[in-house]
């Protein structure tokens, strides 16, 4: 979870996407997600993936650290959490 202000949160939502997208086909990665808090101050990303060390190897390509520092140049506070699917429901 990315916690920033009201003002930089399109910013930083236009940069989650920019980012997701360059993942795009990254061995790994089965699926990227982002969701705005009502109150304008919060972008959860939701990304799944095979298991944690794809997820480690993504962290660990060097062209992943500019858009990490621009990230973190928007933020006040990012929360990350690992977690195993546990239930899922389609919605029918």
């Amino acid at each position: 979870m990315f916690t920033t202000t009201v003002e930089n949160r399109q910013k930083l939502l236009e940069l989650l996407i920019e980012g997701e997208e360059e993942l795009r086909g990254f061995h790994g990665l089965v699926s990227a997600n982002l969701h705005l808090s009502e109150d304008g101050t919060r972008i959860i990303g939701y990304s799944q993936w095979e298991d944690s060390a794809a997820f480690d190897r993504m962290r660990a390509k060097p062209d992943r650290a500019g858009h990490f520092a621009q990230v973190r140049a928007l933020v006040t506070k990012v929360e990350l959490l690992a977690c195993r699917v546990a239930y899922t429901s389609d919605g029918d």
